[in-house]
């Protein structure tokens, strides 16, 4: 009977594992410096991603195999605007010590903990439930701190946000003549950067819609990017350039319109 109930014993503990090791998947996925999914051949690292329920675990490392950076998501996805971090985020020197932990609530920066190579603490952030900096601490390298007021990360915003951008976009286009008169409607797609200074720099088209509608997309980009400077987008607490992409919208019903 002993015997009998060991091997029942045996084989649920079994069943068990192999239904644990079942649930846990793990993928190879190409990433550029900006952690997007792309080629090998175009790859700057690859990203080890496990998979269990409700949580993907990410190493990412470099092409020589330096782990780089682990952090978990609720949801990874190909777009990174759509990825969701939740939990404890680590990067790494390439010695293998800690460079800074961070840890995150629903996709929401929660705390910072930033090092210097030699081990002792440079940054200490919290911040509220909305993300936004509560209190943020700098160290000098004989522990003096002082106060900090940049977040560890912000993509780049516009003055007074996107609402203000739209409305900065509405009220300096106009409709071209010809374009008006032929009733030519849709979207011309631009891209532009911030730089760490905030401004809006290279300017390009990714869809052109029509010749005179390209123009003044152009012009709308390059008038707005001389009156108006941006707060830079910050990665890992340090200023850096960010591309936007944004549609320019030409419709004839809209009241935001006038012809030239």
């Amino acid at each position: 009977m002993k015997n009998i109930i060991l091997a029942s014993l045996l084989i649920a503990g079994l069943s068990t594992s192999v239904a644990q090791a079942q649930q846990v998947q793990v993928d190879t996925i190409y990433v550029n410096k900006q952690q997007a999914w792309c080629s090998k051949e175009k790859a700057a690292m690859y990203a080890v991603v496990t998979s269990i329920p409700s949580v993907k675990k990410v190493s990412y490392y470099t092409m020589d195999g330096t782990l780089v950076e682990t952090t978990c998501y609720n949801k990874y996805v190909k777009d990174i605007s759509a990825r969701i971090k939740e939990g404890e985020s680590t990067l790494y020197y390439n010695d293998g010590s800690i460079k800074a932990s961070t840890l995150y609530s629903k996709g929401k920066l929660h705390s910072v903990k930033a090092y210097y190579p030699n081990g002792k603490l440079q940054r200490e952030d919290s911040y509220d439930k909305n993300g936004k900096l509560e209190k943020g601490l700098l160290y000098d390298e004989s522990g003096k701190a002082t106060k900090n007021k940049e977040p560890w990360e912000r993509r780049a915003e516009f003055p007074g946000g996107n609402t203000a951008f739209r409305d900065a976009i509405k009220s300096t286009l106009k409709y071209p003549k010809d374009a008006f008169k032929a009733h030519v409607t849709g979207r011309v797609i631009m891209q532009f950067t911030i730089n760490k200074e905030g401004q809006m720099v290279n300017p390009k088209f990714l869809r052109r819609l029509h010749p005179s509608l390209d123009q003044e997309a152009m012009r709308v980009i390059e008038t707005i990017g001389k009156k108006y400077t941006w707060e830079p987008s910050i990665s890992q607490g340090e200023k850096v350039n960010d591309k936007m992409v944004i549609p320019i919208v030409f419709n004839l019903q809209s009241p935001a319109f006038h012809k030239k």
